[in-house]
């Protein structure tokens, strides 16, 4: 489900690109500005998904956040003229704010359902099947849009949600843990994590250093 999901994540982001471009003059702020919707849209939401993820039940936040993507995902559609690019912003922050409650989903789901022998390799293959479809589905998405349109490339994305949403549905989970208060004794509290993590690092600078080469790559590339 994740990789058919992720595939069509590629599928929609290269069509976006180019219908952006073509519908503007190819100006390059109008696509920045689809590059800044995504990113900020995980910024603000994933604390507060984080939490979600820890006190619900993770197998109905994932189907939920897949039929929720799916709907985004033929919002696109609509965008047909240079006067409707403002929805690729708006579906964009949409669609990344339902993804940033997806992810920590998965990720916490995965020791759920796995041993401690197979914890590893879960986690390496969850994250080799980003960067091949990364390069897979970025390729074939860019061969759609071209041969199919655009249009073709965000049905193919909204399908892949259900795909993914249908494979998680088959999938018996073992119930969510409760969260855990802060030592304090306080419920934990998502931007109260993030700011510790903040410091943690701060005080660190091998490890920012370690994280920050993602952020600033994709950053740089993404502007490219």
């Amino acid at each position: 489900g994740l990789v058919v999901s992720m595939a069509g994540d590629w599928f929609r982001t290269i069509a976006l690109y180019h219908l952006v471009l073509h519908l503007t003059g190819a100006s390059g702020m109008a696509l920045s500005g689809v590059v800044l919707a995504q990113t900020l849209s995980l910024f603000l939401m994933s604390p507060v998904a984080g939490v979600v993820a820890d006190r619900y039940n993770r197998k109905a936040i994932m189907i939920t956040a897949d039929l929720v993507r799916a709907g985004l995902a033929l919002g696109f559609l609509l965008i047909t003229a240079a006067d409707r690019v403002w929805l690729a912003y708006v579906l964009t922050a949409a669609l990344m704010g339902v993804a940033a409650f997806f992810n920590p989903a998965h990720a916490a789901t995965i020791p759920n359902i796995t041993t401690r022998r197979e914890l590893m390799a879960a986690n390496a293959l969850a994250s080799a099947s980003w960067a091949a479809m990364l390069a897979i589905g970025a390729a074939l998405g860019g061969v759609v849009a071209a041969l199919l349109g655009t249009g073709a490339a965000f049905v193919i994305n909204a399908v892949g949600y259900l795909v993914s949403a249908w494979c998680i549905s088959t999938v018996p989970f073992p119930a969510s843990p409760t969260a855990r208060p802060s030592s304090s004794g306080q419920p934990r509290n998502g931007w109260q994590d993030f700011w510790h993590g903040v410091r943690y690092m701060w005080a660190r600078p091998d490890v920012l250093r370690l994280l920050s080469v993602k952020a600033w790559s994709t950053g740089v590339s993404g502007g490219l």
